[in-house]
């Protein structure tokens, strides 16, 4: 029932910032796309590390934000 509720933040407000950004042009859509993709990174890095494995975290940022 948790994920149904992560799923509803995003459906009401993860959409429409998202179309939001894409309407208000490219500097915008830049910034937010790479707070994402941080993030998402972050994450796939946590998931990683409780598995067993020690990536570097630092170059996957930089190579992430470049």
């Amino acid at each position: 029932m948790k994920e149904l509720q992560g799923r509803k933040f995003v459906l009401f407000f993860g959409i429409p910032f998202g179309v939001i950004c894409i309407l208000l042009g490219n500097p915008y859509f830049a910034i937010v796309s790479l707070i994402i993709m941080i993030i998402g990174i972050d994450e796939f890095y946590k998931l990683s590390v409780s598995k067993g494995a020690y990536p570097d975290r630092y170059f996957g940022f930089l190579m992430t934000i470049f």
